[in-house]
C-alpha cells in the first residue's frame, strides 16, 4: 500500500527531468510521448501522480483493515500509519505556497517546508517496505 507513495513520488521525480525546460534544451536521444490527458507541468504532473498514490493507500489501507482481525500491531503498521498520517495533515497547507496573497519570500519558505516534509514521507515510505519485506519474509520463515 505505502509502496505507491515511494514509487509514484520517484516516477515524478523522474517526469521533473523530463518536463523540466532544461532538459528539452538538451540534444537527447530518448524520445518520450505522453499521452494527450498527462499534464505537460511539473506541478500537474505532481498533483496526479500523488492523487493516484493517495487512492491507491486508501484502497490498500481499506483492504487491510476490514480484512484483518488485529489491526496496528507490527512496527510496520504503526509506521505506515504515521506515514499517511503525516501525509494526510501536510496536505491541506501544501497549496499556499501558491497563493499571491503571500510574499515571495513566505511563499519561497512554504515550498521549502513542502519539499523538507515531503522528502520525509519518501524517506520514511521506503522504511516502510523495507519493514513489510522483513515482516512478510519472518512469517513465511517461521510456518516452514
Amino acid at each position: 500500500m505505502i509502496i505507491s507513495f515511494g514509487l509514484m513520488t520517484t516516477m515524478t521525480m523522474y517526469l521533473r527531468q523530463l518536463l523540466s525546460k532544461k532538459s528539452k534544451k538538451k540534444k537527447s536521444t530518448i524520445s518520450i510521448t505522453f499521452p494527450a490527458w498527462f499534464p505537460r507541468d511539473f506541478v500537474d504532473a505532481h498533483l496526479l501522480v500523488q492523487g493516484f498514490a493517495v487512492i491507491i493507500s486508501l484502497i490498500g489501507f481499506n483492504i487491510v483493515y476490514f480484512n484483518k482481525e488485529k489491526h496496528f500491531e507490527s512496527l510496520h503498521s504503526w509506521l505506515g500509519g504515521a506515514t499517511m498520517l503525516t501525509f494526510g495533515l501536510f496536505l491541506p497547507f501544501t497549496g499556499f505556497g501558491f497563493d499571491e496573497s503571500f510574499s515571495k519570500e513566505t511563499q519561497n519558505k512554504i515550498v521549502n517546508l513542502h519539499r523538507v516534509v515531503g522528502t520525509f514521507i519518501w524517506r520514511i515510505s521506503f522504511v516502510v517496505i523495507l519493514s513489510g519485506i522483513l515482516k512478510l519474509y519472518s512469517i513465511y520463515n517461521s510456518t516452514s
